[in-house]
């Protein structure tokens, strides 16, 4: 499955991502709780490449500590 059509999915769920240009910094990536605003996790990447592979990690993250999101949970378990 293609990042876009993972990000397209979760409009059900209860998480989002904003992904901020910092110029020649790289690029913020953000995992936020849509209800909550609240952040859950945020990092940074240089190349526009490496954010499909860092939201992924995060889910993986937030999947592993306890969070509830079916989109978190199919990052990790793929083939069930």
């Amino acid at each position: 499955m293609k990042l876009r059509e993972l990000l397209e999915k979760k409009n059900a769920e209860y998480l989002d991502t904003n992904v901020t240009n910092m110029g020649k910094h790289g690029y913020g990536i953000q995992l936020i709780d849509k209800k909550t605003k609240k952040v859950w996790d945020e990092t940074k990447v240089k190349t526009k490449k490496d954010i499909g592979p860092a939201i992924k990690d995060m889910m993986r993250n937030h999947d592993k500590l306890g969070g509830t999101s079916k989109m978190a949970d199919k990052s990790r378990h793929r083939n069930k």
